[in-house]
């Protein structure tokens, strides 16, 4: 009876382990603004940002407002010559210990001045889990002006989807299975 409860105890350990272990994605969204100056004086012919401007934080929610240290209004970090159309960009933009690391980005339409622009790549940080994220860029200016500064908008949310927990639970219900046989031969014997 005192090896059944070793095994109890070993299989209760093992699985709030495993609980912990679990990944712990960010949740909730973040918003800034500011201004880029582009490669062009035209937006219609712009094809990169040359450089920042500064940019703030307007909005977040989720993780970014819990267990960040964002404020409103904190300086957005961003990646100077990005091209619309990237690969890979590494810390594309940081701020309050989140990072964003770009995979893809692609310009898919420019009406009336306003440029926009899908960005695919992860944040991580603060001790969570890397999370996919995707996000859009809004550059607004006015086709065919001399101005090369713009206002961007950029939105950013996680990938909707579940996380995968790497394989964690079919690993803990094997070794509940396995104990709960042994405890079993066990008190037969």
């Amino acid at each position: 009876m005192k090896n059944f409860f070793k095994i109890v105890f070993a299989v209760v350990v093992a699985v709030t382990l495993g609980r912990n272990a679990q990944a712990v994605p960010i949740t909730g969204g973040i918003i800034f603004d500011g201004t880029a100056t582009l490669n062009s004086n035209n937006i219609a012919t712009a094809t990169m940002v040359k450089s920042w401007g500064t940019n703030n934080v307007k909005s977040v929610s989720g993780t970014f407002l819990t267990f960040g240290s964002i404020n409103l209004n904190d300086i957005v970090k961003l990646a100077p010559n990005w091209s619309f159309d990237s690969g890979a960009l590494g810390k594309f933009w940081q701020v309050g210990g989140f990072t964003f690391n770009l995979a893809d980005s692609s310009a898919i339409s420019l009406v009336s001045g306003l440029l926009t622009i899908v960005l695919n790549g992860s944040v991580s940080g603060n001790g969570f889990d890397v999370t996919p994220f995707s996000g859009t860029v809004m550059i607004h200016g006015i086709p065919g002006t001399a101005t090369v500064t713009f206002s961007d908008n950029f939105s950013f949310n996680p990938v909707t989807g579940t996380v995968p927990d790497g394989a964690m639970t079919v690993l803990l219900l094997g070794a509940a299975l396995s104990g709960l046989a042994l405890a079993k031969r066990k008190l037969r014997a």
